[in-house]
């Protein structure tokens, strides 16, 4: 069984877990994630499995996902909860156009950006 693997997206190696418990890997430059099973690694694109925050109906308990890589973007317009490191641990409800965050029609400047989540579908 290999103890490595190079990350499909920015080519650096990767060690993979020695524990048969963890299912997941991710990699630290880049953010790319990756399932284990039954010793097989498969791509896993949790910005996939993500809805805006606006996706939520009323009443409904939302399952938010881990806050994702600084490099990383949603997929699905709509609203999503955001952190930048000037405003400490204070979180911005920001939209994605599909290309970027705005608010209020402006586009977010995104020089402090640390990260940003949404719910899981």
């Amino acid at each position: 069984m290999q103890s490595s693997y190079q990350c499909s997206e920015c080519c650096t190696q990767v060690s993979l877990p020695v524990s048969p418990t963890i299912k997941t890997v991710t990699c630290h430059r880049c953010g790319d994630v990756s399932t284990l099973t039954d010793g097989e690694r498969r791509r896993f694109y949790p910005a996939l499995h993500m809805q805006p925050m606006s996706a939520l109906r009323v009443n409904e308990l939302p399952v938010v996902s881990a806050w994702m890589p600084t490099n990383t973007r949603p997929v699905v317009p709509g609203t999503y909860e955001c952190r930048f490191r000037p405003t400490g641990d204070a979180v911005l409800r920001l939209d994605w156009d599909g290309m970027k965050f705005v608010a209020a029609g402006i586009r977010v400047r995104m020089h402090d950006f640390l990260t940003w989540r949404g719910v899981l579908a």
